[in-house]
């Protein structure tokens, strides 16, 4: 079939978007090249002696976020020294000042000293106490001063550390706010955390440290496997925004449309972003579809790259698992290079190679280990590159980007000898295993422009390109049909039994332009920061068609080929693991939105601060929508302050939700079913009276407390409920309405508004440091956090019950599919070079229906009286403390090894009982046979891997 509604081609789309990055890339470099007013600075001895007045208006803060609102204020880029977060002094400033004049104000009997070291930029660092003045230094000089302080690599790292986890980028347009002043709940992860640990993909990692992120691993799970679902508050991986350096990362082109966490989304590949170029990331756990727009309901995870001009690092690990498999192999580097006078280039190269695991038990046919359940084979490459250029009087040029390309190998359902439908007895005698070979590629570039200003505004002038692509083939494979076609027509099936091929591919493309500014305004005497700006986003989906053998069915006297085994069953069409798509299937589909947005910030008294947003966007076939935020923060207290927010959002459907369409191997009750995934417009859906995806639409309310009485100890609370209507899904296999002929499709599902929920819960934050006696540091993050989504209602259409239309496995999915309780620890000690990291993390319960014969609408009395099925409603992964430990020694200043283990004391999930329903399906279904699965599999947060030790090397000049 065809997609119904507009289409663009993709060459046209392509030019589209080659010219409007080449458009923000020519008018930065004319920008860029353009004489602007500078600040017309003289120097001597590295102190301006002829400036410019500004009119000031910093509150009484601590000094490092007063000297951060001065440098917004005045223009001038600050460095300041990594230590300052936790220096308690407060300084204020208002009226109209000289900015050298300002800054000597700011910093006096302060014990800090700053200089020049270009007209917009100045070095604020601490005073040495030699009883003779600093002299004021250079920027070269200044390199080789913070290279002779012979710090290691592991004590450099953490000193960068308090100041990486103070300044935010997310939550707000207030470039001075830092985590404890924001009015909405931030996370920020920094470099010591991110890269002091034996993971090695992006997801996985951020699970590991971020306890309301859940990075599900799967297995058996067709592409969903390679590229896992990311969530957030336990809501949907594509209802979480995913941003690098502040602009929307495009999306994964693979739809998870197995029965796993986020069943029918299009999230973001979070591993296509490698772990070496990641300088810090921020978590806004918060609505925000007014300040970032649609896909923000759960809240935005913003990726911020590493942007060193000089220096090269890296890393090295090998590891592999307790039980002898899933050997890892990875190496990341990192080179930075000044670019022009202030600039840099700085890019990572990494390469892993992560080898399978299997945990299957031995099948009770065979007797041997005939599947495999567990971690991908996993080849990938990437590269990641960021850069900036200022140029003359506040502007700066700047852009990046990244390549990736991921190879993996995974298994189906193993296919047994006695299943007529799906054998070939002269290829594969005794049965065989399907495997599925998948490659995702993906590249992204952002190019903008950056100017400052001499009154205080901030313009930002960006396009953003993505493109990925997942294309998957099949090996140790099969056409039965077209195998069985050819020995009812006297030929010979051998001949026609194509054991590998393409099956096809999902081509995704996304191109973002932004205008933004951000300054400070006025209404009368009170001042406030106030952004605002526009966004267009073009986006292009596109199917490709397989082999035909991959799709193809065999024809027997103009009938569909029945099998060799039994010539009453009908052979099954298209490769067995996963049909290619068909030419009927292949296609592309294009859509635009554009936005407009305003952000205000405003302070009526010393203890208050508001935050207003409204977006108004406006998307192709489905529609537009205004959204709006309010939040506010209250310092009741000394170290105590208040804060909460209410706002509205709002999804449009991915395109790939509207456009993508694939015959995908099913369960249900009659056994595995070739079930087509109808695009929006198909008659499936329509005879079933869904016509079309209309967007989500959501509230969101929080309050919390932020509990501060010392430097050491950081405290917040944060409680939330957030209300989603229309919410998108994919629904449950449904026969084929009467009246169709669809062929060989046996059963169809389609996307729909189909659900309303309620998430509701809490999440705990604590830091706290301590220094003891002997020098050693001694630091604690503990978290705690709780969630719980309900659904409300079903939105059947009339004449279908709830329960056929959203029956009772997918509604555990949405509900218990997710930890509802998360709990981590960290303790970090450190002692002159040697430090220990220690991480627990808890897991709730998860549970599936997807596998159970009540989910399967089998009647109890035929599943366990006939089949000898278990008959619990679900299976349960059962609870889990997942304990990490790295220790760490510093060789010498400029490398550290370690040795650590990951879920040290080899946790694995609940066992399956013997009868229970997915050792059954796995053997063919036959009567008594249950082999296999040892775990669950579908809904699994921390995997069945087990036990994980690793070597880890790590350097930096």
């Amino acid at each position: 079939m065809k997609f119904r509604g507009r289409t663009a081609g993709p060459n046209l789309v392509r030019q589209r978007k080659v010219l409007t990055i080449s458009a923000v890339a020519a008018f930065g470099a004319a920008a860029f090249g353009v004489s602007a007013p500078s600040l017309a600075m003289v120097y001597q001895d590295g102190q301006p002696q002829a400036t410019r007045t500004v009119e000031f208006n910093i509150r009484s803060q601590r000094l490092q976020d007063a000297l951060l609102a001065y440098s917004e204020q005045a223009g001038i880029q600050i460095i300041l020294p990594g230590d300052m977060a936790s220096d308690p002094q407060r300084r204020s400033l208002r009226g109209l000042h000289d900015v050298a004049e300002a800054l000597e104000s700011l910093v006096a009997g302060t014990g800090y000293s700053f200089s020049f070291t270009g007209e917009n930029t100045v070095v604020v660092r601490r005073q040495v106490h030699l009883g003779v003045p600093v002299a004021p230094v250079s920027a070269d000089s200044n390199k080789s001063e913070d290279k002779s302080e012979e710090q290691t690599l592991s004590q450099r790292q953490e000193a960068e550390e308090p100041y990486l986890e103070e300044l935010v980028t997310v939550g707000t347009r207030n470039r001075t706010r830092t985590v404890t002043e924001t009015a909405v709940p931030v996370d920020v992860i920094g470099s010591a955390a991110l890269h002091r640990n034996g993971y090695t993909q992006t997801g996985r990692l951020l699970q590991a440290l971020a306890p309301s992120f859940n990075f599900t691993e799967t297995t058996i799970s067709d592409g969903t496997d390679i590229v896992r679902p990311a969530t957030l508050r336990g809501l949907g991986p594509d209802q979480v925004l995913v941003l690098v350096n502040g602009k929307r990362r495009h999306s994964q082109s693979w739809v998870n449309v197995q029965n796993t966490v986020g069943k029918g989304a299009v999230g973001t590949d979070m591993n296509t972003i490698p772990v070496g170029a990641i300088k810090r990331v921020e978590i806004l756990r918060d609505g925000a579809a007014a300040q970032y727009g649609s896909d923000a309901i759960a809240g935005v995870v913003n990726i911020v790259l590493k942007d060193y001009d000089d220096g090269f690092s890296g890393a090295a690990s090998w590891g592999q698992t307790y039980e002898g498999d899933g050997d890892t192999f990875f190496v990341s580097s990192t080179a930075g290079l000044p670019l022009g006078v202030g600039g840099f280039f700085n890019v990572t190269a990494e390469y892993q190679d992560r080898k399978a695991t299997n945990r299957a038990d031995p099948s009770s046919i065979t007797g041997d280990v005939v599947m495999r359940i567990g971690e991908t084979d996993v080849d990938a490459t990437a590269v990641m590159w960021n850069m900036a250029l200022p140029g003359r009087g506040g502007g700066e040029l700047y852009a990046f980007g990244g390549f990736m390309d991921r190879n993996g190998v995974s298994g189906g359902f193993y296919r047994h000898a006695h299943q007529a439908a799906r054998s070939v007895p002269q290829l594969y005698p005794e049965g065989f295993l399907p495997l599925q070979r998948t490659d995702v590629s993906d590249f992204s570039q952002a190019v903008g422009f950056r100017f400052d200003a001499d009154d205080g505004w901030q313009y930002d002038l960006s396009a953003t390109y993505g493109r990925t692509r997942f294309a998957f083939g099949a090996e140790n494979t099969v056409n039965v049909s077209l195998a069985s076609a050819a020995f009812y027509n006297g030929l010979d099936p051998l001949d026609y039994s194509f054991t590998e091929g393409f099956s096809g591919a999902l081509e995704f493309e996304q191109l973002t332009a932004n205008f933004d500014a951000v300054g400070r305004a006025w209404v009368g005497d009170v001042p406030f920061n106030l952004a605002y700006g526009f966004e267009y986003r073009n986006e292009l989906y596109g199917i490709e068609q397989g082999d035909e053998a991959s799709y193809s069915c065999g024809r027997v006297n103009g009938e569909f080929a029945p099998s060799i085994l039994d010539p009453e069953v009908t052979a099954v069409c298209g490769f067995q693991g996963f049909p290619g798509y068909s030419p009927d299937v292949s296609g592309e589909l294009g859509r635009s939105s554009y936005a407009f947005y305003v952000d205000t910030e405003w302070e009526p008294g010393d203890n208050w601060f508001f935050t207003t947003a409204a977006r108004y966007e406006n998307f192709g076939r489905t529609g537009s929508k205004i959204t709006g935020k309010l939040s506010a923060r209250y310092q009741a207290a000394e170290g105590l302050a208040l804060r909460g927010a209410i706002s509205t959002g709002f999804r449009a459907p991915a395109l790939a939700q509207r456009a993508f369409t694939s015959v995908i191997t099913n369960t249900s009750a009659e056994g595995l079913t070739q079930t087509l995934v109808a695009p929006e417009g198909h008659v499936i859906p329509r005879t079933y009276g869904v016509n079309k995806l209309d967007h989500e639409t959501n509230t969101n309310m929080s309050v919390g407390l932020v509990w501060k009485p010392d430097s050491d100890l950081n405290v917040t609370i944060d409680a939330y409920r957030i209300d989603i209507r229309d919410r998108i899904v994919l629904g449950p296999t449904l026969p084929i309405p009467e009246g169709l002929n669809l062929g060989p499709i046996e059963a169809g599902s389609f996307f729909s508004n189909g659900i309303d929920t309620r998430t509701v819960g809490a999440d705990l934050v604590a830091c706290y440091e301590m220094t003891l006696k002997d020098g050693a540091s001694l630091d604690f993050v503990g978290s705690l956090s709780l969630t719980k989504t309900t659904i409300r209602e079903i939105n059947a259409p009339e004449g279908v019950s709830e329960d056929e239309f959203f029956p009772f496995a997918e509604r555990v999915n949405v509900e218990r599919g997710q930890p509802r309780f998360r709990a981590a620890g960290t303790v970090d000690y450190r002692k002159g070079r040697i430090g220990a990291i220690l991480r627990v993390n808890y897991y709730g319960n998860t549970e599936s229906a997807f596998y159970t014969p009540l989910g399967n609408n089998i009647p109890q009395d035929i599943a366990v009286d006939v089949l000898g099925l278990d008959y619990s409603p679900t299976t349960k992964a059962g609870t889990a403390a997942i304990v990490d430990l790295e220790i760490s020694y510093d060789v010498g200043e400029n490398l550290t090894l370690a040795i650590g283990a990951n879920n040290l004391f080899n946790t694995y999930p609940d066992e399956l009982v013997n009868n229970d329903m997915s050792r059954w399906i796995s053997e063919g279904r036959q009567i008594g046979a249950f082999g296999n699965f040892r775990y669950p599999w579908v809904v699994m947060p921390w995997g069945i891997r087990g036990g994980y030790y690793y070597a880890r090397m790590a350097f930096e000049f």
